[in-house]
């Protein structure tokens, strides 16, 4: 049995058979009771009424956002804390633990798990599909537990600065953008966020840079590959990568890597809670700002070449098979760079042979 799964003309990446029929299935797998585990909700800006009018009205909507923000940073550093506690009295261990601690324990729980199934499918090459395995965390705790120590770092100065200039706190951050918690950015802020993001992605996939294999690890790359495929993750700053040494960029690449295959693992574990024996639904179940949060993470447009929005549909669908690849070749750095995002779904199919 041999498939193949093209994602652009001339740009091949192998995927087993029955992966590509699991997405057609996961397509119509209803995802109820999936929302609140896969979507870090409390990490995400509060979102405001599109329909408020008026300097009052919006007035408004920006103090609320600004103190659901707050809330949330406070609310999400405190069951942070009480996670790791949990996670060290598990590992039976005096030193605290640590997000980093949390990642190896699910990467460590996947290696295990992916050594049983190889070994009960023997000879067979049918690809590994990921059971759910009790790691004591969601994929929302996991991604809350990531994200919370930058904005905890911010909370201080933005909580101060809120409570002296209140009003004029929007045209502050606007001056000073990297003092404010992403709980707390507004929705222009976001989406010039995103539009930054995009232009780095696409640069990086215009770029020829010379071909490496999947399984190329940050420290192997090119100095000029390395730096922009760090900064297009978002693993370092645009300005810091500039200035760290080959080593440090591919040490920051190495542990960005390390959550997305974590995160990538849990999305792979997650069973529909009404289909059984169905698993990866968890791709399903993100909202669209969780989704392009995950795409970007992974070096996966939003848009197209021409500045439209790709569907929400297109996106899970690449997100899912994205994953799949990058799970079942135990792919690395390399990976990344030699992955062509599709302009549309029907891309993702190109001479793909379905059941």
């Amino acid at each position: 049995m041999s498939s193949q799964l093209v994602v652009r003309a001339g740009a091949a990446v192998p995927l087993a058979r029955p992966l590509v029929s699991l997405l057609y299935v996961l397509r119509r797998v209803p995802t109820a009771g999936l929302t609140d585990t896969a979507n870090a909700i409390t990490t995400l800006p509060h979102v405001m009424d599109p329909n408020a009018t008026g300097l009052f009205a919006k007035g408004k909507q920006i103090v609320k956002l600004y103190k659901s923000g707050i809330v949330n940073v406070w609310h999400n550093y405190k069951s942070s804390r009480e996670l790791l506690k949990t996670f060290q009295k598990a590992a039976g261990s005096s030193r605290p633990s640590s997000a980093e601690a949390v990642t190896q324990t699910i990467l460590d729980k996947a290696a295990a798990d992916r050594i049983a199934i190889e070994h009960e499918r023997g000879d067979s090459k049918d690809p590994t599909i990921y059971t759910d395995i009790e790691v004591g965390i969601t994929r929302a705790q996991y991604q809350t537990l990531l994200r919370t120590p930058k904005d905890a770092f911010k909370l201080p100065l933005f909580s101060i600065i809120f409570c002296i200039f209140f009003e004029t706190t929007p045209l502050l951050v606007m001056i000073f953008p990297g003092i404010v918690p992403s709980t707390c950015i507004l929705p222009g802020q976001e989406r010039k966020a995103v539009a930054r993001r995009e232009a780095l992605i696409n640069n990086l996939h215009g770029k020829h840079y010379p071909k490496v294999a999947f399984g190329t690890s940050p420290y192997k790359l090119k100095t000029d590959a390395l730096r922009d495929l760090t900064v297009t993750v978002g693993a370092v700053p645009q300005f810091a990568a500039r200035v760290l040494s080959h080593n440090s960029l591919a040490r920051r690449l190495e542990a960005h890597l390390s959550q997305v295959r974590a995160d990538s693992y849990m999305l792979a574990w997650t069973q529909s809670p009404v289909r059984e024996n169905v698993v990866g639904a968890a791709v399903w179940a993100l909202n669209e700002r969780e989704l392009v949060r995950a795409c970007h993470a992974r070096a996966i447009p939003a848009f197209t070449s021409d500045g439209t929005a790709r569907s929400v549909q297109d996106l899970r669908a690449e997100l899912f098979l994205w994953t799949a690849n990058f799970l079942e070749l135990k792919a690395d750095a390399g990976f990344l760079l030699s992955w062509q995002p599709a302009e549309s779904l029907d891309q993702l199919y190109i001479n793909q042979t379905i059941l």
